[in-house]
């Protein structure tokens, strides 16, 4: 589950992405995949992962079936995950690779809440915060990748 982040007219968008079913394995490298950013269409998991190994994972203490809320603060080129209410980011990341956008534009922010997409505008970078409930029976019938970059496809202007 995820959300994703400054969606484009060119459908370009970043996101963060997390992964309950890893956070609590055995294998470490496993969990320290419980939580990735990814912007699409160029920087998906798999470059970020082979370019620049755990610069854009990390491990938190999430599992399914378990609330869990997001925060996310995103400001200039930079992006801040807060997991479960926590102080301090558990994900920090120094430069979004679609750079730093313009103040006073409206921005998109699309997701999965409880098996279900959504997306709403926003006026400004801001904090962005969504509640999610993700249980091992409720299943997103395409993967949150792609649904997330069905989403960006509908979106054709941000006004």
């Amino acid at each position: 589950m995820g959300i994703a982040f400054r969606i484009d007219d060119k459908k370009r968008f970043e996101g963060l992405y997390l992964r309950p079913a890893n956070s609590r394995v055995e294998d470490q490298v496993r969990r320290n995949h419980s939580v990735q950013y990814f912007a699409y269409p160029d920087y998906d998991f798999a470059r970020l992962r082979k370019d620049a190994p755990v610069q854009y994972e990390a491990y938190t203490d999430i599992a399914l079936g378990e609330w869990i809320h997001m925060k996310i603060v995103v400001s200039g080129e930079k992006a801040r995950l807060y997991v479960n209410n926590m102080e301090q980011p558990v994900l920090l990341v120094n430069d979004l690779k679609l750079g730093a956008r313009p103040e006073g534009r409206h921005r998109t922010v699309a997701g999965i809440r409880h098996g279900r997409l959504f997306q709403r505008c926003y006026h400004h970078d801001a904090a962005i915060a969504a509640r999610t409930m993700l249980s091992e029976t409720a299943k997103v019938p395409m993967s949150a990748v792609s649904a997330l970059r069905l989403i960006a496809h509908q979106i054709t202007h941000i006004a």
